[in-house]
């Protein structure tokens, strides 16, 4: 049932070398752009230069892949993920993202005759470090392009780590990290928390994912730069350019052990739940874009 996404994050995790910053990441580029492709996506290379002059002296180019279905025009859903890990084997970070990307993809490819609105499936360059936080993200790149170009985006939903799951109690530090802020989250580890602002999209998003596996799905909701950990991932460059954007994540570091480890590896991976969390997705952008 899974071995579509399991052989997608495979190839991610056995590659993972290339996506360092300072690799050659083509083979992962060509490699994403082929499974949109294969799903009947419409394929962009969005090039971009990045200059490296306090490193290297010179200048490098980063790309992210972006996949359209549906009309050309009219407003959009960009559902995106970042590929780049921080040098380690990446199965949550965010090999997960990615692999949940792709299996949208497939799942646009069967409704693609009948989509009335168009959705942008994005994997981006450059999330991690040197580049996190500053213009130099790929997705910071993607939305300031978006943004000159006016173009109208419903909305933005980030992947960011979806398959670390536990069912026992006491195994993350999130629920006194979120109650220390009024919000209560579940007692255990196997929930994905929707993170957005007052006027984002989280609690409907969430609903879909409930609708999948009851409880998945936990809103959290906070004005922004109330919790530092709302603005770290690729959803941020999003609300820095004034669009609406959401992030979906298994919290990250605050819950899984591996995170930036060695240790990231495909075996910590629930593919059984992280396929849920893609339904849900998927679930939730099928009455908009059909």
């Amino acid at each position: 049932m899974h071995d579509k996404l399991y052989g997608d994050l495979k190839f991610l995790v056995d590659n993972w070398r290339s996506r360092c910053a300072d690799a050659d990441q083509e083979c992962i580029v060509e490699f994403i752009a082929k499974r949109f492709e294969e799903a009947g996506g419409r394929i962009e290379i969005h090039q971009f230069s990045v200059n490296h002059q306090a490193k290297t002296g010179n200048q490098r180019d980063y790309k992210n892949v972006i996949a359209s279905w549906g009309p050309e025009s009219g407003p959009r859903i960009i559902v995106g993920a970042h590929y780049d890990v921080c040098c380690n084997p990446g199965a949550d970070d965010n090999g997960s993202g990615i692999a949940g990307l792709l299996d949208l993809a497939r799942k646009l490819g069967k409704e693609n005759a009948g989509l009335k609105h168009r959705i942008d499936l994005a994997a981006f360059a450059n999330e991690e470090p040197p580049f996190f936080g500053t213009r130099d993200m790929g997705s910071a790149h993607f939305a300031r392009r978006i943004k000159e170009e006016k173009i109208k985006v419903r909305e933005m939903i980030c992947l960011e780590m979806i398959g670390y799951f536990s069912d026992s109690p006491g195994e993350h530090t999130v629920i006194n990290k979120f109650r220390s802020f009024g919000i209560t989250v579940p007692e255990h580890g196997d929930f994905i928390a929707v993170c957005g602002r007052p006027n984002d999209r989280a609690v409907e998003i969430a609903t879909a994912l409930n609708t999948e596996q009851p409880g998945l799905g936990f809103p959290v909701i906070a004005p922004r730069y109330a919790l530092p950990e709302f603005e770290l991932s690729d959803h941020a460059s999003f609300w820095d350019n004034g669009f609406s954007a959401v992030m979906l994540t298994d919290t990250s570091f605050i819950r899984n052990p591996n995170y930036h480890e060695a240790t990231d590896t495909i075996d910590t991976i629930d593919f059984v739940t992280m396929e849920k969390v893609i339904d849900g997705v998927f679930r939730y952008i099928t009455p908009v874009i059909l």
